[in-house]
């Protein structure tokens, strides 16, 4: 029954801010983050923390809604700064308004998912957290059918959505429009792959 909508949390060497929920100058999507480990699309939302202000006798003050672009989660902020060994799904480094987007269930599923298949490979490979190949984390996210980037026209399932998954991380897809009815990724990798036996390649040849 209880519910604690935002409490302490970790500082990492990135830290997640409003900006990364907004579109980034010069491209149509939000800033690119190639160690993304998990998406989210929900407003940025708070409630008031303290009764209204003269200004506005009908809002409480604190209170903010505002819409965001899909925007990519990277690794680094489910890392603390000064701790090794740890890695935290839920009280991740963010700002108070970049946290009160990401602070959805839906998402720190997807984190959390992130999370045990990081610490499986740090535990297979012997490296530390900060040393695992992010790669081979999102690889394993993608084959479990996980998102690090938002595109309208692939689901998991999809022939091409492990490739255009791992592109579409290293920013391929960041001047394309993400809320078009169109496909556009399809047409793409079609394009860029013209005349291979099949349009989806094996992860290790990219």
């Amino acid at each position: 029954m209880l519910y604690i909508r935002e409490g302490r949390r970790l500082k990492g060497n990135v830290v997640l801010t409003e900006h990364d929920t907004q579109p980034a100058e010069g491209i149509l999507r939000t800033p690119v983050h190639p160690d993304a480990i998990a998406i989210c699309d929900y407003s940025i939302d708070s409630h008031g923390n303290a009764p209204a202000g003269n200004l506005n006798p009908n809002v409480m003050e604190g209170v903010f809604n505002r819409y965001v672009q899909p925007y990519q989660i990277p690794y680094r902020v489910i890392l603390p700064a000064d701790v090794d060994g740890l890695l935290v799904s839920c009280a991740v480094s963010a700002t108070h308004v970049a946290f009160s987007s990401l602070r959805m269930e839906p998402t720190w599923m997807a984190i959390g998912q992130a999370v045990g298949i990081a610490a499986a490979i740090s535990a297979k490979l012997g490296k530390a957290l900060r040393g695992i190949p992010v790669e081979e984390l999102q690889r394993k996210l993608h084959l479990q059918g996980a998102k690090t980037i938002y595109v309208t026209d692939t689901e998991p399932g999809d022939t091409h959505f492990t490739i255009l998954q791992y592109f579409g991380t290293k920013g391929f897809f960041h001047e394309l429009p993400e809320h078009e009815n169109q496909p556009y990724t399809g047409p793409w990798i079609r394009r860029r792959y013209k005349g291979t036996a099949h349009p989806s390649i094996p992860f290790s040849c990219v």
